[in-house]
């Protein structure tokens, strides 16, 4: 798995992680397969709308709450589940001919594939929106739980993280 070292140095210079932990961070996410930001909140380094905030500042890219996200709300056209979990990404909504989709690590190299494979496959331009690692990774089980019907989903009521 090729380390985002972009990623990584942007953590050292902001003083998230020190060089010692990144040395840490690169052997966990070597044995662990896990990304960079999946390691980093891993090893209580970050929280992670600590790196939320900083991604989408870095990348000059909108970002949200996702625990505000109601799936029932996810353009149903564009849920194809194996895009969305191989590139770890939830579509949000489509603005102007636009696909939003949620991304927790917009320097991810995979993140990036994935939005030119959402725009190769839907013949539609795609953007990111930068959410929270732990709760992309909560929607991406919530919506792709087998046998699940959104709308029966009593969590559907209120914060459907809770």
């Amino acid at each position: 798995m090729p380390l985002e070292s972009a990623l990584l140095n942007l953590l050292v210079d902001k003083g998230i992680i020190s060089n010692p932990k990144k040395s840490v961070v690169i052997g966990e996410c070597e044995e662990y397969e896990k990304s960079v930001i999946a390691t980093v909140i891993s090893l209580s380094y970050a929280e992670p709308k600590q790196l939320m905030d900083l991604l989408a500042e870095e990348y000059a890219l909108p970002s949200m709450d996702f625990s505000q996200f109601n799936p029932k709300t996810a353009p149903q056209k564009y849920l194809n589940e194996d895009y969305c979990m191989k590139y770890e990404l939830v579509p949000m909504g489509v603005v102007d001919n636009t696909l939003y989709l949620a991304v927790s690590d917009p320097s991810c190299p995979k993140a990036i594939e994935g939005l030119d494979a959402f725009a190769t496959k839907y013949g539609i331009s795609t953007d990111m929106i930068v959410v929270e690692e732990d709760k992309l990774q909560r929607a991406l089980t919530i919506l792709f739980r087998k046998n699940i019907n959104l709308a029966d989903d009593e969590k559907q009521e209120g914060n459907w993280f809770d």
